[in-house]
C-alpha cells in the first residue's frame, strides 16, 4: 500500500515538473508566451524567418445602455454589431533540423496564438 502511494506521488511530481504551457515556447534561455507585446517577443527571439502580414474586419458587439434608468428597465442593454479591423502577423522561426519550426500569430500587437510545425530545414 505505501509503496503505491508513493509511486502515484512520485509520478504526479514528475508529470508536474514536466508540464509546461502548451501557449508558450522557448527562444534560446528565454520563454515567450501567449500575451506578450510583438517588440518583446522581436527582443527575445530575433529576426523571424518569414513575414506575413494582413488586416482582417470581423464584427464586435457593442453594448450601449440607457443614459437614465427606469425601475422598470435597469436592466435593459442595446447591442450593435460594429466592424473592427484587426492587424494581424505571423512570424514563422526555423531553429534547424533537429528542431520544430513555430509560427506565431499577433493580433494588434499581441502574441494570441503559437502553433508547432513540421521540423525545420
Amino acid at each position: 500500500m505505501r509503496g503505491t502511494t508513493l509511486t502515484a506521488i512520485i509520478t504526479l511530481v514528475a508529470a508536474a515538473a514536466y508540464a509546461g504551457p502548451a501557449e508558450a515556447f522557448r527562444c534560446g534561455n528565454r520563454i515567450v508566451i501567449e500575451g506578450d507585446d510583438i517588440s518583446h517577443v522581436y527582443h527575445i527571439c530575433g529576426e523571424p524567418s518569414a513575414r506575413q502580414h494582413w488586416t482582417e474586419v470581423r464584427v464586435r458587439p457593442v453594448y450601449h445602455y440607457p443614459y437614465r434608468y427606469s425601475y422598470r428597465h435597469r436592466n435593459q442593454r442595446y447591442v450593435a454589431n460594429v466592424p473592427v479591423e484587426i492587424n494581424i502577423e505571423e512570424w514563422t522561426y526555423n531553429f534547424g533540423t533537429r528542431r520544430f519550426m513555430r509560427r506565431l500569430r499577433f493580433e494588434n500587437g499581441r502574441l494570441v496564438d503559437i502553433r508547432e510545425l513540421r521540423y525545420g530545414h
